[in-house]
């Protein structure tokens, strides 16, 4: 049995004592900087139920524009329009095709169709109306996927934690590969990382953040345990392409301990020690915040890269080539338990928040 508790997370950037600043640092004046606002809001607390959300769990923007809204309480799939406005919703609690019993995560795939990924590796694929298109089951035992992104019109790159059995014993996987949509044939591997599952087991190298680029058929990867600040950059297949590598005078952060990591999924397992003695253990806190907490892919194509540390609202914005546009603070309420998450793509930038402290909605971001 697994359970996810996700959390987004921060930046912040710092140079050496003396050291002139650089480009993208704190006291550089020549800094272009932007602030994306919340130009309105889909949800309410009460009224339409077509608005009304019971628990969030994942957000997708549509390919023309407008978003989507998997709803775990429910389970079902609701559609928006660009400007808020409710077209549709599918999906719902049951075993017949088209229905969940445990939905996690989901996305829009570029032409439409969808991808809704359920706890222990049940995958579906469904049409832009909700129709029901096939389905499969993730190849080994149980499974959470962690993160589901669009790839292009038939594949969709998954980021999951898996258990694997074999000679009497256990061994957890966390992965990131391509699959084809319908079949859930692997098309491309970016990591399978194994490891046994022991209380001391150091996950760390696991935790990864990761963006796609249909349009250009990119896959941008940012690990947490890195030394520096890199995004790698690879094609479907899980070649890579070339790393980009920017501020150099940035340090990343000790975290405070005991204290959660905003960007770090964490996870339940079953573990057994040499004398047979079993229990359940959960994956490990960094110690020291990631250079990039998260990534993503704005409507124009630039990669956005959350800075980690301090600062949970601010952003770098990078070309694709690497080079570095400007910064961007994100005007949310990054309260203690609300954790604001961005999602990006051709049809827009939205946020939604993990643990609203009042009733679960999307922002629209302008």
């Amino acid at each position: 049995m697994t359970k996810q508790t996700a959390m987004l997370c921060a930046v912040f950037s710092l140079f050496g004592c003396g050291a002139p600043p650089v480009p993208g640092e704190p006291g550089d004046t020549r800094i272009p900087s932007d602030t994306l606002r919340a130009a309105d809001s889909i949800g309410v607390f009460a009224g339409d139920e077509n608005l009304m959300f019971g628990a969030i769990t994942s957000v997708s923007p549509l390919p023309g524009g407008g978003a989507a809204v998997l709803d775990r309480a429910t389970a079902k799939i609701s559609l928006f329009d660009e400007n808020g406005s409710f077209m549709r919703s599918f999906g719902g609690f049951g075993e017949a095709p088209g229905m969940f019993q445990r939905p996690s995560q989901f996305a829009v795939l570029p032409g439409g169709k969808i991808v809704v990924g359920e706890l222990m590796g049940g995958t579906t694929l469904l049409s832009g109306n909700g129709e029901y298109l096939a389905s499969w089951q993730y190849e080994r035992l149980g499974g959470m996927p962690l993160g589901i992104y669009p790839f292009d019109e038939n594949s969709f790159l998954g980021y999951g934690f898996s258990m694997l059995q074999g000679d009497g014993s256990f061994m957890i996987s966390i992965s990131l590969k391509r699959y084809h949509a319908a079949t859930g044939e692997v098309m491309g591997e970016f990591f399978d990382w194994r490891v046994s599952p022991r209380p001391d087991t150091d996950f760390v190298p696991a935790y990864v953040s990761v963006a796609t680029d249909p349009e250009r058929g990119r896959v941008y990867l940012s690990r947490f345990n890195t030394d520096a600040w890199r995004i790698e950059v690879y094609d479907g297949n899980g070649t890579h392409i070339e790393d980009l590598e920017l501020f150099p005078e940035r340090r990343n952060l000790p975290a405070a301990d005991g204290s959660f990591v905003p960007g770090v999924i964490i996870v339940s397992y079953m573990y057994q020690d040499e004398s047979g003695s079993s229990g359940q253990h959960y994956t490990n806190i960094p110690d020291y915040h990631p250079f990039i907490s998260d990534l993503g892919v704005d409507p124009q194509g630039n990669i956005w890269a959350r800075r980690g540390g301090a600062s949970i609202a601010d952003w770098d914005v990078v070309t694709p080539e690497g080079e570095w546009l400007r910064e961007v603070h994100v005007e949310l309420d990054y309260s203690e338990y609300s954790f604001p998450k961005l999602v990006m793509g051709a049809g827009g930038i939205y946020a939604f928040a993990l643990n609203p402290q009042e009733f679960f909605q999307v922002f629209i971001m302008r």
